[in-house]
């Protein structure tokens, strides 16, 4: 198989956690941890980190993290995933994992990428099963609907599909297999670099999700169901809430 480009993006401002990558995780850093967790892959690779902070950048040189700054304006952490894919022209995968996954299954990745690449896909990503109705009502959680192929037909922040006959929230996840998306890309070098010159298109402005822009102008994405816990981080609580999982 050919060498994977795993580019972790890291952005030191958050509007709900500014400086969160440099938070301390049981005496690592968040960033650190993701990393860890990504080394942890079976399938060949190159792991880069990409930011736009001079902090951060410093951190992990310090650590013989391999990083690269990135201009501070992308809008996406895609955009500064197609930033280092051009310096590092030699990959023809790309796999986009979110910087704020410190318990990030390594599995999981590997099955995302031996799928994408057997179908030749040039898109792919990851969901789980909702078994939670306050997950299915929460808009930070956003839900995606699969063809039978196994491509995603739509991705939401709002409960779809929605059930017209079943009145009790309570009850809908016994009806359908409700699925919440797990921000994590694999992308062909080329589309990856395609899609990132797209404008944002009416979809994506309205639900604030960049994947329907790739949707709405005929890249399809494939969608591979994991067995996953939601472990992010968001905000200073949710380092609270994740402290007794790690080592």
């Amino acid at each position: 198989m050919q060498q994977v480009l795993i580019v972790i993006p890291a952005r030191y401002g958050s509007k709900r956690f500014p400086g969160k990558m440099l938070a301390d995780l049981k005496g690592k850093s968040l960033i650190y941890r993701v990393y860890e967790q990504v080394s942890k892959v079976s399938f060949p690779c190159r792991i880069v980190v990409a930011t736009d902070d001079v902090r951060i950048y410093e951190h992990l040189r310090a650590l013989n993290v391999e990083v690269e700054m990135t201009r501070e304006e992308h809008q996406s952490g895609t955009d500064r995933c197609a930033e280092v894919a051009f310096m590092y022209p030699g990959y023809n995968w790309v796999l986009n994992v979110q910087g704020d996954e410190p318990l990030i299954d390594p599995a999981a990745l590997d099955h995302l990428v031996e799928a994408v690449t057997r179908k030749g896909s040039s898109i792919g990503t990851l969901c789980t099963l909702i078994t939670r109705v306050e997950d299915l009502e929460d808009p930070a959680k956003v839900k995606v609907v699969l063809s039978k192929n196994g491509d995603a037909l739509y991705f939401s922040r709002a409960m779809i599909p929605y059930q017209r006959d079943i009145t009790k929230k309570d009850d809908w996840l016994g009806s359908y297999p409700y699925r919440r998306h797990v921000g994590v890309y694999l992308f062909n070098r080329e589309t990856l670099l395609r899609i990132t010159e797209l404008s944002e298109s009416p979809l994506e402005k309205s639900e604030k999700l960049e994947q329907l822009r790739w949707m709405e102008n005929g890249f399809p994405i494939t969608v591979l169901p994991v067995t996953m816990h939601d472990h992010g981080i968001d905000t200073p609580a949710d380092v609270e809430k994740i402290l007794p999982y790690l080592d």
